[in-house]
Parts: C-alpha cells; sequence; structure tokens
C-alpha cells in the first residue's frame, strides 16, 4: 500500500547529498496513486520532477492560479511525503525551493503607501507592507519579531479572512497604534478605536485588497518589500536577511 507521509512540526535531514542533482528521474510519478491523490486536492498538474541524491524525487506542482507547491516521494515509490526538508546545512530547503518558483516581483513605486497605516522605527529604512489578519496568530508572531528590529517603516495594510476581523481591521487602520490593535484585537477599548474619523477606510482596506491580489498574496501574513520582493507567510531568515541588507 502507498502511504503519504505529512510532515508539520517534524524535519526530514538529508546528510551529506547533493540537492536537486538531476531532472527527469526514472521513476514515473504521473502513475503513482497517492501523487495522482494529491495532484487532485489541488486541482492541478506536475510540472518539474528532481532527484535529490539517492532517496527523494521532488515534485514540482501547480494549481490553476499558478501558484506551486512542492511534494517528496521515495526512490521506490512507497511514500510521498509534505513537510519541510532539512539539509545538513540546517537550512529549510522546501522554503528555499518555494520562494525561487513562486518568486513574484512588484513596481514598489506604483503602490500609494498613503493608503496603509504607517509605522516607522528608527530610521525609518528599509520600508516594507504587511498585509495583517487580527486574529491570525503567524501575524502577532511577525509583529512581535517586528517590534524587536530597529529600523524600518512598515506600512500596514489588512486581509479580512473571518468574518469578525473587518470591524476590527477598520479600528485598527483608524486608530493611533494599528500594530496595538492588530495584536490584541479583543482587549482594546472601542472608545480608542474611531471608525467616523476616517470615512474612507472602505476605499482603503478595498485598494489594500486589490494590492495583495496583484501581488498573489491571499493569506496571512503576506510582506511586499521595498525591492518589489513577495514574501508569503513569515519566513523569518528573508526578512531578516532585508532588514539587514537596510535598503
Amino acid at each position: 500500500m502507498k502511504k503519504v507521509i505529512y510532515l508539520t512540526s517534524v524535519l526530514v535531514t538529508l546528510v551529506g547529498i547533493a540537492v536537486f542533482a538531476s531532472q527527469n528521474p526514472t521513476l514515473d510519478v504521473t502513475k503513482l496513486e497517492h501523487v495522482k491523490y494529491i495532484i487532485g486536492l489541488i486541482e492541478g498538474n506536475i510540472v518539474e520532477t528532481n532527484k535529490i541524491g539517492n532517496h527523494l524525487i521532488e515534485i514540482v506542482m501547480e494549481n490553476p492560479k499558478k501558484a506551486k507547491f512542492i511534494a517528496y516521494v521515495t526512490m521506490d515509490g512507497e511514500y510521498l511525503i509534505l513537510g519541510q526538508l532539512l539539509n545538513k546545512d540546517k537550512t529549510l530547503i522546501t522554503d528555499q525551493r518555494l520562494a525561487e518558483l513562486n518568486k513574484i516581483i512588484i513596481d514598489w513605486n506604483s503602490i500609494d503607501k498613503s493608503k496603509f497605516a504607517k509605522v516607522v522605527k528608527g530610521n525609518g529604512k528599509p520600508e516594507l507592507i504587511v498585509f495583517l489578519d487580527p486574529y491570525c496568530p503567524h501575524c502577532h508572531k511577525a509583529l512581535d519579531w517586528l517590534e524587536t528590529k530597529d529600523n524600518y517603516t512598515l506600512y500596514i495594510g489588512a486581509i479580512s479572512l473571518t468574518p469578525k476581523s473587518y470591524e476590527v481591521i477598520q479600528k485598527a487602520l483608524c486608530s493611533k497604534d494599528p500594530v496595538i490593535v492588530f495584536r490584541n484585537p479583543s482587549t482594546v477599548s472601542d472608545t480608542t478605536l474611531n471608525i467616523e474619523s476616517c470615512p474612507n477606510i472602505s476605499e482603503l482596506i478595498a485598494y489594500q485588497g486589490t494590492t495583495a491580489n496583484k501581488a498573489k498574496i491571499t493569506g496571512t501574513p503576506g510582506f511586499i518589500l521595498s525591492n518589489g520582493e513577495v514574501i508569503t507567510g513569515f519566513i523569518q531568515n528573508r526578512l531578516e536577511k532585508f532588514l539587514k541588507e537596510g535598503k
């Protein structure tokens, strides 16, 4: 029986092997039932396969929206692995590959930053936009992490993922400190959040949503960096590199 292995917090370690050693491995993964099952779930197709050392085959899949996903199959075709791979250098190669495959570049200067809430720390460089939902735990982690950094300008936009999010988003974007509201949506007094003080709030949220769609950001947190790079999810090492470069 073919098996599908879901790896969430567990990391597979590949020691002493070359990653992406060759394309078109001899195993025909399109005939494997567990691969067909995953392809059916995303309603997509296989766009690329790569042999990883002597152990695994990387399968690159694409859904109808052109977003790419990665799965791995053992060389004997017995197991399909969904999750992160960690190499001997402690690099999350799955995240790295997905970033490469799904890389999107946006014209930073074409974005009207006045339609976002703004937070400046230190010298205000570099600049980035973040899209948040107030009830997204990874958004809270991202904001907590950013709070420890010294220099940047953060433009805050929103994507409403739940029905209860929209009202909180309105209040957050109208508040003097939107970060506090996004981090603690249930503990901030309504007297601090005066929606009437910004009557164009619906227009701002609509613009933010359009900007996120252009960047193919559909979940939170999502980031647009001032170099035009788009990051979907809280990928700390990429954000750290960007902030250190200070551009």
